[in-house]
């Protein structure tokens, strides 16, 4: 993992790449970056991204179609 210095903020920012493995979507390979949170020490927002175009893109759309049809699965049986 790099960490690389924001030259907008005093913090770090870390970058790197992992590979999930999703029951839904499959294999993504995806980048992602974190960030520390100001006034939250110790805590970090994570980032994940997918190369467009790519298979982990794909599986990051997939994922999102499968999240908002069991929304309205779930609003509907209210």
């Amino acid at each position: 993992m790099a960490l690389t210095p924001d030259p907008r903020r005093d913090q770090y920012r870390a970058a790197d790449a992992k590979e999930i493995v999703h029951p839904d979507a499959g294999r993504l390979s995806l980048t992602f970056r974190s960030f520390d949170v100001r006034g939250a020490p110790g805590r970090q927002l994570v980032v994940y991204q997918a190369e467009p175009g790519s298979p982990g893109a794909q599986g990051l759309a997939l994922l999102g179609s499968l999240h908002a049809t069991r929304r309205r699965e779930t609003a509907a049986e209210r």
